[in-house]
């Protein structure tokens, strides 16, 4: 008969084995690097396991519009996941902008006379922004009262999800 006999000292040895198995095991499995790697390879990396690595941000700044414009921007954000928001102001300051979407001037009864803008992905780093063919951008007084504008400036904010 084999009798085994374990002291306080050979369990927090065993204890600290242990501990340093699992942290070598997580190591492996989580890719420390962070980004990339085949995960059959190299294990799981940071953007598989904590959402993807969004979060990247682009702005354009401040550039002049006109109905009917076509202005491509690269953005370089890399992706097809990515949400955009056009703003539009008088001023190339950017005093009172605000957000625009491509819609219709209603008295028409159709959308030939489009006011405001359009995004269009072109490519993963860059995007097409259309500026409607007949009004660029859509203000609004202090009074709430909206005003078509045929010119003005154009901001692209882009963030990847």
């Amino acid at each position: 008969m084999v009798t085994i006999n374990i002291q306080k000292k050979d369990l927090w040895l065993l204890s600290a084995i242990m501990i340093f198995l699992i942290g070598i095991t997580y190591i492996i499995a989580y890719n420390p690097t962070g980004t990339g790697g085949t995960p059959s390879v190299m294990g799981h990396s940071a953007d598989e396991i904590e959402g993807g690595g969004g979060g990247e941000t682009y702005d354009s700044g401040w550039f002049a519009c006109t109905p009917g414009g076509t202005y491509v921007i690269n953005h370089n954000l890399n992706s097809d996941k990515v949400i955009f928001q056009v703003l539009f102001s008088t001023s190339s300051s950017g005093s009172n902008a605000v957000t625009q979407y491509a819609s219709h001037d209603h008295s028409h009864g159709d959308f030939s006379h489009a006011i405001g803008a359009m995004v269009k992905p072109t490519s993963l780093n860059s995007c097409t922004v259309q500026a409607g063919n007949s009004y660029a951008g859509y203000i609004f007084s202090s009074s709430g009262a909206g005003t078509k504008t045929a010119s003005g400036y154009y901001r692209l904010l882009a963030i990847k999800s």
